[in-house]
């Protein structure tokens, strides 16, 4: 079967199977670690007096995806699902709000892989999408004192 995404064309198999995707959410473990569909998420807890120094934002790795937010400014308990009709968050570095559906758009993520890309979320909304971004409201500042780090590992 062939395929265009934005400015690329690819070609699939037919009868490839689609990634699986569901209404399933888990309460992520802080620290620890927490299996959730095709994937690992382990989470540590790190105090530190650098604050912004230490490292922001989000991270490709070769063995995974890392993320490191500020404890304190998250509402526990965290938990792992995959997006859903109406989702907003405010993403790192934008001024207000925008639905998940416009910033998938805006990143040029394929259709096809939004419903499989898996969000993080607290008590207060979106904090991260998995390999994409994290909330402005969570990213690390020079007043950081406690750093959330979360690494997120494909199976």
């Amino acid at each position: 079967m062939a395929r265009r995404s934005y400015d690329w064309g690819y070609l699939q198999p037919a009868f490839s199977e689609r990634p699986r995707v569901s209404d399933a959410a888990v309460q992520i473990a802080l620290p620890g670690s927490t299996l959730f569909q095709q994937m690992r998420i382990e989470t540590a807890v790190v105090n530190t007096s650098r604050g912004a120094e230490y490292i922001q934002g989000a991270r490709q790795e070769p063995e995974g995806w890392m993320q490191y937010l500020d404890y304190d400014r998250l509402v526990f308990p965290l938990i792992a699902r995959f997006r859903r009709a109406g989702d907003t968050f405010r993403p790192l570095g934008m001024q207000g709000k925008k639905s998940l559906k416009k910033f998938f758009i805006d990143r040029k993520v394929p259709r096809h892989k939004r419903k499989s890309i898996p969000v993080l979320v607290d008590g207060d909304g979106i904090i991260g999408i998995v390999g994409v971004s994290i909330a402005e409201r969570v990213k690390i500042t020079p007043q950081t004192r406690t750093i959330v780090a979360i690494r997120v590992y494909y199976r």
